[in-house]
């Protein structure tokens, strides 16, 4: 009796025992599926990163560059109406230059209308020069956007 006694408690530890080792063996085999999901899921997470980081270094280098572009396009606009600031006052300089060559009391008449014409002249041509410097910066603004946009 004490035999069959001896073996069921032998018999019981050695049961104990192996669920005991199976208990720890799992929880250690869970323990490296974990740790081996968060590791997948951080090499995910830094290759997204990473292509985020990629992307917004391209979108800033295609910003840069448009604004680089409308700065040269500025830099146009700018010496386009110099130019034609300096055409218009070499005319005006002109116009003044013929009314003064004129007879002065023979043709009093012909010097009035040498001014009206000078100064709607130059009316017209600051008016028009304002106008295409806003044009001019408009369409700078428009192709910046452009190039600016993401494609």
């Amino acid at each position: 009796m004490y035999l069959r006694l001896a073996i069921a408690a032998v018999v019981a530890v050695l049961l104990a025992g192996s669920h005991w080792k199976a208990y720890v063996m799992g929880g250690d085999a869970v323990r490296v599926e974990w740790q081996a999901d968060k590791m997948a899921q951080a090499d995910a997470t830094a290759a997204i990163n990473e292509s985020y980081r990629l992307k917004e270094r391209a979108m800033s280098k295609q910003l840069e560059e448009a604004r680089n572009e409308a700065t040269k396009r500025e830099t146009a606009i700018r010496t386009d109406a110099d130019r034609a600031r300096k055409s218009a006052d070499s005319l005006r300089d002109e116009l003044a230059s013929i009314r003064e060559q004129l007879p002065s009391l023979a043709v009093d008449a012909v010097r009035q209308r040498a001014d009206t014409l000078a100064r709607v002249l130059d009316e017209c041509q600051q008016d028009y020069r304002g106008m295409a410097e806003t044009a001019d910066r408009l369409e700078s603004d428009r192709q910046t956007l452009m190039d600016a946009w993401p494609k």
